[in-house]
Order: structure tokens, then C-alpha cells, then sequence
């Protein structure tokens, strides 16, 4: 049995009061990449052995220049509050190629549904250049995450 979802996000662009755009000063920052999520998709494939939960999830640079590579992390989060253990209990990474503005990258990741029960995973959250790697426009925009199961 194989059960598919898709979201689509629309992005926002970055909005400048026009007093500001119009000062040299305050134009240097709008000519930068911004790497953002604008749709994910989650599938449950129970007939896989072992039974897999897959994500996909696209990356668009709606900026005006180039970015660098960089990385991002599908995690598996525990909503179980434990002082001794991390939130995140399982992590998939992906290297993120650089991309051009209006470039797209599709990183699809798997994780085993006994491992995700077994971790009591109660949300997933995509992250991109979650370190900082890609000097972008926007910062706010590189997370998505939503409740599992769902």
C-alpha cells in the first residue's frame, strides 16, 4: 500500500519600502541568492521491506545571484520530552548543488517506518543551509516542517 501527499508553498519575495530601494546603501542586499522550500511531498510505502516513509522536497533560488553549494537536513523529530536525549532522532542529509536564480533541486530522502515508530517521531522539519553556507537575501525562509503521522 503506498499512500502520496504534495504541498505546494508559494514563496514569498522580499518586499522594500520604495524610499529604501531607491538608496545604494539598502540595494546591495537585494542582489543576493535566497534559497527557499516551495513543495514537499510525503509518501508511506508499507509493501517496501523494510516499510519506508519518503520525502521529497524542492529547493528554488528565487534571489538574483548564483548560491553556493550547501547542505540540507531532513529530520525526524520526537515531540517525547527528554532532558537526556536530542529532539531530532533520525537525520537524512542532502548536498544542495549550487543554483542559479529560479533553479530548482529535488532532495529525496527515506527514513524506516519501525525506526521512526520505535523513536516515537511525532513531526518531520526540512532544513536548508542550515549552516549558513549560502550568504542569502532572506534567512526566514529555509524551514518547513509538519506533524507525523499526518
Amino acid at each position: 500500500m503506498i499512500r502520496k501527499r504534495k504541498v505546494i508553498l508559494e514563496p514569498t519575495p522580499l518586499r522594500i519600502p520604495k524610499e529604501l530601494s531607491l538608496q545604494p546603501k539598502f540595494f546591495w542586499w537585494t542582489k543576493l541568492p535566497d534559497l527557499t522550500i516551495i513543495a514537499y511531498s510525503d509518501e508511506f510505502d508499507v509493501s517496501a521491506v523494510p516499510a519506508k516513509y519518503k520525502v521529497k522536497t524542492t529547493i528554488k533560488n528565487i534571489g538574483l545571484a548564483r548560491s553556493n553549494p550547501s547542505r540540507v537536513y531532513v529530520n525526524a523529530i520526537s515531540l517525547v520530552s527528554n532532558p537526556e536525549l536530542n529532539e531530532i532522532r533520525l537525520q537524512c542529509p542532502c548536498n544542495l548543488p549550487e543554483l542559479n536564480p529560479n533553479d530548482t533541486f529535488d532532495c529525496v530522502v527515506s527514513f524506516d517506518l519501525a525506526k521512526m515508530h520505535a523513536r516515537e517521531v511525532g513531526r518531520i522539519e526540512v532544513l536548508v543551509d542550515p549552516k549558513e553556507e549560502v550568504f542569502e537575501s532572506r534567512e526566514d525562509n529555509n524551514t518547513e516542517s509538519w506533524n507525523w503521522p499526518s
